[in-house]
């Protein structure tokens, strides 16, 4: 049987919140490049190129594509050849995450309707994803001096390429991502999660170092909690270049 391979970790990052409009009538999406060892990556919908040179563990803004069925496709921003493509379906009014993850040799791409689930009022949505292909399964847990084991479980058995949907209370955490036996592979404080918002929990797989897997947390703001909003976008998509969303790391 193939040895598992170790872990260890690196820093996190926080993604700042999205501030993109919303407009009736068509898509939102953005995308992370979760990829380890790939090169930073074109991203076209249909035709259409919407994000350029994408680089890994990079999370874009939100942005306009029309609703309806589109071929979804990453290509190496250096020599164009693709990386990977499928065909998605994107609804009206509903914002989605395009993650790329997997191994170079494998790669998948999940996309995630981060408008999904019913808002409940004082509440915030929490959604975290496995997307270290070399790690285990993960367990989603948090601090508690009440706890015997001194911590509560949010999620358990998280595989590879997996998410769930939680619904939280407002606060301050600190969330712990640890394996199903209980290692801890990343912790993670202060995580503000305020009452009606939207929130994404990506924790993604570094490229094996001597047989050492690292594990990166990215916690980002996502779509809106509440379905409605008016103003359209001021730029359409195939005019707006992509934002990189601003980031703050920490090292532990």
């Amino acid at each position: 049987a193939k040895p598992a391979a170790k872990t260890r970790t690196r820093k996190t990052t926080t993604a700042a919140k999205s501030t993109t409009p919303r407009a009736k009538g068509t898509a939102y999406l953005r995308v992370l490049h979760a990829l380890s060892g790939a090169p930073s990556a074109d991203v076209f919908v249909g035709s259409n190129k919407l994000f350029s040179a994408t680089q890994f563990k990079r999370l874009s803004d939100y942005l306009p594509v029309s609703s309806g069925r589109h071929q979804l496709r990453f290509k190496n921003s250096e020599t164009s050849a693709a990386i990977l493509e499928a065909p998605r379906t994107f609804s009206r009014d509903k914002y989605y995450t395009a993650v790329i993850s997997g191994s170079v040799a494998k790669p998948s791409v999940f996309v995630l309707n981060d408008s999904s689930g019913k808002a409940v009022a004082g509440k915030a949505k929490v959604r975290v994803i496995h997307l270290a292909p070399d790690l285990p399964a993960l367990n989603l847990t948090m601090p508690s001096t009440r706890a015997k084991n001194g911590f509560t479980t949010w999620r358990s058995n998280l595989t590879f390429g997996k998410s769930a949907l939680l619904t939280r209370a407002p606060g301050t955490f600190t969330l712990q991502l640890r394996t199903t036996d209980d290692k801890m592979l990343r912790e993670v404080p202060n995580v503000v999660i305020e009452a009606d918002k939207r929130y994404s929990v990506f924790a993604i797989g570094q490229p094996i170092v001597g047989g050492v897997q690292a594990l990166d947390v990215i916690v980002a703001s996502g779509a809106p909690n509440v379905v409605t909003a008016p103003a359209a976008p001021t730029a359409s998509a195939t005019s707006v270049a992509p934002a990189s969303a601003t980031t703050t790391s920490t090292s532990v």
